[in-house]
């Protein structure tokens, strides 16, 4: 959560202008500033408002942190047909408006020569820029033909009419949240920050994915903390995958790690693997089993988990697999005491 100060409307604003009238050769005379501005002036040349060559003049302007300034007229004139300069404006390290060193009667600055003060105009070629905390304004004017001079500087800006706080907010619905490796799942920020743009991690990728569009894609077993950002905020979940195997291994490691099926009893299985369809052996030598063979996929169980073999009460009977769902029987009645051993594999 964030609080930021923003106006009510962003265009409610008011336009506003301050003078500043150069009286010494180190001072000026301030009309119409914002009451908390302050002013500072300097040349190096004796004359007040005169700017002979490899002279210059600067104004520092201070106060104005989160005011717009839109443009400013500087007004001036020159020798009746001399006087070249430049001038540079700057906003804390910024520049924000330059003129490259030219005569006065070059378009640049007023296009002719004069010897009564003009307004030097810049609206329409400054582009708006905000000051920002403990950002000076500096207006630099330097000479290198006699002489161009300077009489007062206006500066137009716009405060903001009012400025209420707005608590921004970014949260998720879940916290908590557990897949199925495999599982796709959709997150749906939730946030008051107008046209939201976000991007996501996982800290564990190998055990979870997240696209560019939130689209969260289980991979393996484990944990990871999804994380989706707009903005300077940020909202968090705990995400746990499950494997599938795993669960069924769990659940038939709280029978034993290995039981005994014996022939003639009807055993269930939950979990993922259901109605499982058991290989039907026939009569004779097909349906023969030994102890040494794993005969985990006939029963509906993956191998590559489980071990499922065989062992007789009789060593002159033949065990085998017979089942309509998932009930195991003898062959022949001088088969009782066989039996399917089910063991976990590491």
């Amino acid at each position: 959560e964030k609080t930021i100060v923003q106006p009510e409307n962003p265009g409610d604003t008011e336009s506003n202008y301050a003078k500043y009238v150069v009286s010494s050769k180190n001072s000026v005379t301030t009309e119409l500033a914002h009451n908390n501005t302050s002013a500072t002036y300097s040349q190096t040349y004796s004359t007040p408002s005169q700017i002979t060559r490899s002279n210059n003049a600067i104004l520092t302007l201070s106060g104005y942190a989160g005011y717009t300034i839109t443009g400013f007229t500087l007004s001036m004139k020159s020798n009746s047909k001399a006087g070249t300069g430049s001038l540079n404006v700057t906003c804390g390290n910024k520049e924000v408006y330059s003129i490259s060193t030219a005569s006065f009667n070059d378009k640049s600055w007023n296009g002719a020569w004069s010897t009564s003060y003009v307004d030097i105009t810049r609206d329409d070629e400054v582009t708006d820029f905000v000051v920002g905390n403990n950002e000076k304004i500096t207006f630099t004017l330097e000479a290198t033909e006699n002489s161009i001079y300077i009489q007062s500087y206006t500066i137009y800006y716009q405060s903001q009419v009012s400025q209420p706080e707005v608590n921004y907010k970014l949260s998720l619905n879940e916290t908590n949240l557990s897949l199925e490796k495999g599982d796709e799942y959709q997150l749906n920020p939730i946030t008051n920050i107008e046209n939201p743009e976000y991007t996501d991690s996982s800290s564990n990728s190998s055990v979870a994915s997240i696209s560019a569009s939130g689209k969260i894609t289980a991979l393996k077993e484990g944990t990871t903390i999804i994380t989706v950002y707009c903005e300077d905020l940020s909202a968090s979940l705990s995400l746990t995958v499950k494997d599938t195997i795993s669960a069924i291994k769990n659940e038939i490691k709280t029978l034993d790690t290995k039981a005994q099926l014996e022939f003639g009893y009807t055993y269930s299985q939950t979990g993922v693997v259901k109605d499982v369809t058991m290989k039907s052996q026939n009569t004779g030598s097909g349906y023969n089993m030994d102890s040494a063979t794993n005969y985990a996929s006939d029963v509906g169980l993956d191998p590559q988990y489980f071990n499922v073999t065989a062992t007789k009460g009789n060593p002159n009977t033949n065990v085998g697999i017979y089942s309509d769902s998932i009930r195991l029987y003898a062959h022949r009645s001088s088969g009782v005491g066989n039996t399917l051993t089910v063991s976990l594999l590491d």
